[in-house]
């Protein structure tokens, strides 16, 4: 005979292990629809008691313990992270109450994808017993198995790719807006077990933070991994550089009809490549020959010399909306914009200065 601590560890619909392992608990009671569909189990039983129920609730449930059968279906979809007896069976017998009890019997956690799970009928007849000692008038008929599967919800393609886009430029250090995100290698489709999606992703940058970047996405459903994926992208910013539009020979003044300017992508961009010109100023002058459609470096520029070795200068020292300017003598040569070891005159300092022209140095911080 049922005894009312079975009882109510029906009515608590205890988790225990079976084929998946113990599951969080039992969900609320619902509809034991079969292939042709069904009413709601829910719709016709009364009021189910509570564990904490009077006692002649109890009494009464205890009493009504005979003719239920419960039938197995060849096979269930899930759809949450755990599945009651009402998921994989139906039931057949007066006793409303008790049928409702075992409705909400637990069964474990559900497959989270991939192959089903099969679930023997040997494995829910002793999970009945062991949630319901003496109940032997439950009988489970029906299916030999039951094959059990997650039901799955289909990733929307274009909201990832923009996801993932959107996360990438997060990462950066630059304006989002002056980033392109491309070529985001996925597969046509993914499927994963329904439930509440949290997606994770680790990228893999570049050296120079551009290019192909490696990412892991990872697919969690109910705070469990589902799914994990690799992927690459490439990741790149507008840019502009100056293209030779003829040969440039060595020692040839760089003139501005020499070059113009194209919009190019930053990734694909020598080293130091220039944007524009030189000053005028600055007699500048090709290093070595520039083929035509090369772009420019600043490697391949030569600048002549403004201050030489033992040259007097000013030196400018900006703090803020202070200026203050020294005399001092420079250590070495350099043209516009390169920097060169100098000697405050006054203090005997060795400092860095960047060249402004061939009577000037701003100091270097």
């Amino acid at each position: 005979m049922m005894t009312r601590r079975s009882l109510q560890i029906l009515l608590a619909s205890a988790a225990f292990g079976l084929l998946f392992g113990a599951g969080a608990g039992g969900r609320k009671l619902r509809a034991a629809a079969g292939p042709g569909g069904g009413e709601a189990l829910a719709s016709a039983a009364p009021a189910l008691p509570r564990a904490d129920s009077a006692p002649q609730a109890l009494e009464a449930a205890m009493t009504g313990l005979k003719g239920v059968k419960v039938l197995l279906r060849p096979s269930a979809r899930i759809e949450g992270e755990t599945f009651t007896l009402a998921d994989i069976a139906e039931f057949q017998g007066e006793d409303y109450e008790l049928i409702g009890l075992l409705a909400q019997l637990s069964m474990g956690t559900a497959p989270m994808g991939g192959a089903p799970a099969r679930l023997p009928r040997s494995r829910v007849a002793y999970a009945i017993e062991q949630a319901a000692p003496g109940a032997a008038d439950i009988q489970v008929e029906g299916a030999e198995e039951v094959r059990v599967e997650r039901q799955t919800m289909r990733i929307d393609m274009a909201l990832l790719r923009e996801e993932l886009s959107e996360r990438v430029k997060s990462q950066l250090p630059f304006d989002p807006q002056q980033v392109s995100v491309s070529q985001i290698h996925l597969p046509e489709d993914i499927s994963l077990p329904k439930g509440r999606l949290k997606l994770d992703v680790e990228f893999q940058f570049p050296k120079q933070l551009l290019g192909q970047t490696s990412f892991i996405t990872y697919f969690n459903v109910d705070n469990r991994l589902a799914r994990r994926l690799n992927g690459t992208m490439t990741v790149d910013m507008a840019a502009t550089a100056l293209q030779a539009v003829r040969m440039v020979m060595r020692g040839e003044r760089l003139r501005p009809e020499d070059f113009h300017q194209v919009a190019w992508s930053r990734s694909r961009l020598p080293r130091n490549a220039l944007s524009s010109l030189p000053s005028a100023q600055t007699n500048a002058a090709a290093k070595d020959n520039i083929q035509p459609g090369e772009i420019l470096t600043d490697g391949m520029v030569e600048r002549p010399a403004l201050v030489n070795r033992n040259d007097a200068v000013t030196l400018v020292i900006r703090r803020g909306p202070l200026c203050v300017t020294a005399t001092a003598k420079a250590k070495e040569s350099g043209g516009a914009g390169e920097v060169i070891r100098a000697v405050n005159l006054q203090s005997q300092k060795e400092i860095f200065a960047r060249v402004i022209d061939s009577q000037t140095a701003e100091v270097i911080y």
